[in-house]
């Protein structure tokens, strides 16, 4: 492996907190290190995953659960799922989800009857289009 190559894994393997055993299941799974680090999440991306359980979750799904005992997560990590459930507001699941009636009649849009524009649109005076040969 090149300098260079080992200079970017281990810049990569710093910024997304990577253990050797992470690393290595990373380059199983054909990863460069560019393309971990361009996926570490932002402050405003709640609903990803660190890069770390990422990795895990991919490298087990790809290949199963070969991984030894001594692989596993850190224990004060918790897994996706489980900050899912934490996240959510259990009075409300689907925050991002309105009900119809919320959609079909909100306050921000009037009807036309409201804004008595039906005269408008119903008597509304058509001229004909005349079409005429130029040339």
């Amino acid at each position: 492996m090149s300098r260079q190559n080992e200079a970017e894994w281990n810049e990569a393997k710093r910024r997304c907190r990577l253990t050797d055993e992470e690393v290595r299941m990373a380059k199983d799974l054909g990863f460069q290190p560019k393309s971990l680090i361009k996926n570490i999440p932002s402050r405003s991306q709640h609903w990803k995953a660190p890069v770390n359980e990422w990795v895990r979750s991919l490298h087990e799904q790809k290949f199963g659960s070969r991984a030894p005992a001594s692989a596993a997560p850190p224990a004060g990590t918790s897994s996706v799922a489980q900050q899912g459930e934490e996240r959510r507001n259990a009075e409300d699941p689907w925050p991002d989800r309105p009900e119809i009636a919320d959609l079909a009649r909100s306050t921000w849009m009037p009807t036309l009857r409201e804004m008595n524009l039906t005269s408008i649109v119903t008597n509304h005076p058509t001229k004909p289009i005349s079409r005429s040969k130029t040339g």
